[in-house]
């Protein structure tokens, strides 16, 4: 890490300590924002599926770190720097937050960065890696431990190339479900990804298929644009 790294790191991690000592001063909105940024530059590109789409708090902080995931680590802290410049300097001027060392931030996480040969198909499509993807063999339809398939992520991170590679490439299942009974048509329409809905629907998804509480993708749709989509 350079000089440059390490005082972008050093600003970052003091900033962090302001907020997690001065939360209830900043708004909410700017608390949801800081919160993507921060997972981004802590944990890396979003790695979890949307949460049910009627847990509200559990969904907005997901879709905060999911709008982060297209960000290098140093561009989501600057982005946090920059959030909390916009609201308060008082953080930079503040002597009894140091600005040496790792701090435990408020909104600190357990989850491990996986080095490169730990990775598998899921981690490639969660960070929209395409290339690799199509450099390795794969079983299209394989699930992971929470019984989402490759297309399940690939419609909750809402990248249609890589939906499109394997639908129309890797030939895989387009209706599969997750323990929940939803399809990868109930996760675009649920995340707000229409150009993924369309792509799945003129493939030949079923937009008549319900979950384990009887709704179709349309009941869960994000908004009503992408409810249209299926009428």
């Amino acid at each position: 890490m350079d000089s440059q790294e390490d005082d972008l790191a050093a600003q970052f991690d003091k900033a962090s300590e302001y907020v997690m000592n001065h939360h209830e001063t900043l708004d909410q909105d700017t608390l949801l924002d800081m919160y993507g940024y921060y997972k981004r530059a802590t944990v890396g590109p979003c790695n979890t599926p949307k949460p049910s789409w009627f847990d509200f708090s559990s969904k907005v902080k997901w879709k905060s770190w999911n709008n982060c995931s297209h960000l290098s680590k140093p561009e989501a802290m600057r982005k946090y720097l920059e959030c909390l410049d916009n609201v308060t300097k008082d953080w930079r001027s503040d002597s009894n937050t140091p600005i040496n060392g790792i701090f435990v931030s408020s909104m600190c996480t357990t989850d491990q960065v996986l080095l490169e040969d730990q990775k598998t198909v899921f981690d490639w499509i969660k960070e929209g890696d395409l290339d690799k993807l199509k450099s390795k063999q794969f079983d299209p339809n394989c699930k992971d431990d929470e019984g989402l398939a490759l297309l399940h992520w690939a419609a909750d991170r809402g990248d249609l190339q890589i939906v499109r590679y394997l639908v129309e490439v890797k030939k895989a299942n387009l209706n599969c479900l997750d323990s929940e009974g939803q399809t990868p048509l109930h996760y675009a329409a649920a995340c707000g990804y229409p150009d993924v809905v369309q792509c799945l629907i003129d493939a030949g998804a079923d937009s008549k298929l319900t979950d384990n509480d009887n709704n179709t993708p349309k009941d869960v749709a994000e908004n009503d644009s992408v409810a249209a989509l299926f009428s």
